[in-house]
C-alpha cells in the first residue's frame, strides 16, 4: 500500500511555472544521497528481483521508441532545454524549497514510508511502459539528469511513477 504522505506529492498537477536560474522546467526534483533525518524529503525504494512481488508501482525503462509505450521521454543535454529535471542538491548547491518542486532520497532499505519502485527492462505486464532515448521525437517530455544518486533508469522511473499515480487521481 503506498503511503498517504507519497500519494499526496504525486497528485501535484505537473504544471508548475519554475523561474529558478537552473531552467524553464515544468517540474524540478533534487535528491540527496541519504535519508536518514530527512523528513521533508519522500523516500523512494528501487527494488528488484523478487522484491517486484511487493513493488506499489512496476515500471518498464526501454531505451529505444516504441508504439506500446505510455510515456515518452527525450533524454537532453541541457537543463534549459528539460521539461523536467532531477539534479543532486550537492551539485547545484540547492537548499531552498521555493527552488524545487519535489525533495527526494534514495532509499536502500525497507522502509514502510518509501514508495517501492521496480524497474523492467521488457515491457509485458507492467503498470507502465516508458521509451527514453535522446534521440526520440515527438516525445511527451525532455528530461535532464545530473544526478550521482539515481542512475538514468531510476530516474525516468521516478518521473513515470509521478506521471502514472497522477493519472490514476
Amino acid at each position: 500500500m503506498i503511503d498517504y504522505k507519497i500519494y499526496q506529492i504525486a497528485l501535484i498537477t505537473i504544471v508548475f511555472s519554475l523561474t529558478s536560474h537552473i531552467s524553464r522546467a515544468e517540474f524540478l526534483i533534487s535528491t540527496s544521497h541519504s535519508c536518514l533525518l530527512l523528513d521533508s524529503y519522500y523516500e523512494f525504494l528501487f527494488v528488484d528481483g523478487l522484491g517486484m512481488l511487493d513493488a506499489d508501482i512496476d515500471v518498464a525503462v526501454l531505451g529505444y521508441a516504441s508504439m506500446s509505450s505510455d510515456l515518452s521521454m527525450r533524454l537532453v543535454n541541457s537543463a534549459q532545454e528539460a521539461d523536467l529535471l532531477l539534479v543532486d542538491d550537492h551539485i547545484y548547491g540547492i537548499d531552498t524549497f521555493h527552488e524545487v518542486d519535489m525533495h527526494v532520497c534514495k532509499g536502500y532499505f525497507l522502509s514502510n514510508d518509501a514508495m517501492k519502485i521496480y524497474v523492467s527492462n521488457t515491457s509485458f505486464n507492467n503498470d507502465i511502459v516508458v521509451s527514453v532515448d535522446e534521440d526520440i521525437i515527438n516525445q511527451d517530455y525532455k528530461i535532464f539528469i545530473d544526478s550521482d544518486v539515481f542512475t538514468v533508469k531510476e530516474a525516468v522511473a521516478l518521473f513515470a511513477s509521478i506521471w502514472a499515480l497522477n493519472r490514476r487521481k
